[in-house]
């Protein structure tokens, strides 16, 4: 009896420590969503507003704004997201895709 309630207590961490690893997951998983949508919008307004410093500094900050950061946040998200080299691959993936996909809007 003793052992069934060992396997019991030790199957219930498992879940539980299961669950937190999925919580870690989404809040990983939404900070590079940020880091990535931020990313773009900043690269759209350096192309967009390339002429004009003053509008430059304008659009950058209404995006910061937008994104509920501001430019050290912002760059300490990213040495956060730089700590892990596989995941730091996958959200450039992710920024030369969508940085694609613009330009494709732009030239259709």
């Amino acid at each position: 009896m003793p052992c069934f309630r060992t396997l019991i207590f030790l199957s219930l961490c498992l879940v539980l420590l299961s669950c937190g690893g999925d919580s870690r997951t989404k809040v990983a998983a939404e900070e590079e969503r940020l880091f990535v949508e931020t990313y773009v919008s900043l690269a759209r307004a350096i192309q967009d507003h390339e002429d004009d410093p003053d509008s430059l500094a304008a659009a950058q900050k209404a995006i910061f704004q937008q994104a509920g950061l501001d430019r050290e946040e912002y760059a300490a998200l990213a040495q956060k997201l730089e700590a892990s080299p596989e995941a730091w691959m996958d959200i450039w993936e992710q920024i030369v895709k969508r940085l694609e996909e613009e330009q494709k809007k732009e030239g259709g």
